[in-house]
Formats: structure tokens, C-alpha cells, sequence
């Protein structure tokens, strides 16, 4: 039998643009900037 899975699900709404999405991952990840290797 394999392990149960839990999955959380949460409405942050969304970037509108490609270049709202560094400001937008930065508000979700409590100001902490998204590496430029993940952006790409």
C-alpha cells in the first residue's frame, strides 16, 4: 500500500504580464527574490 498524499491548494490570483512575475513570486515567497536560473 503506498503512503498517503496531501495536496494544498491556495488562491494567490496571478501575474496579469510575463514581467509582473519576479514582483509577483517575490510577494507569494514573503520578499524573498526567485533566482534568475529559475526566471529563465
Amino acid at each position: 500500500m503506498s503512503k498517503p498524499v496531501g495536496v494544498l491548494v491556495m488562491a494567490y490570483g496571478g501575474p496579469a504580464s510575463l514581467d509582473e512575475i519576479p514582483g509577483y513570486l517575490a510577494d507569494i515567497r514573503a520578499g524573498r527574490v526567485t533566482s534568475k536560473a529559475i526566471l529563465d
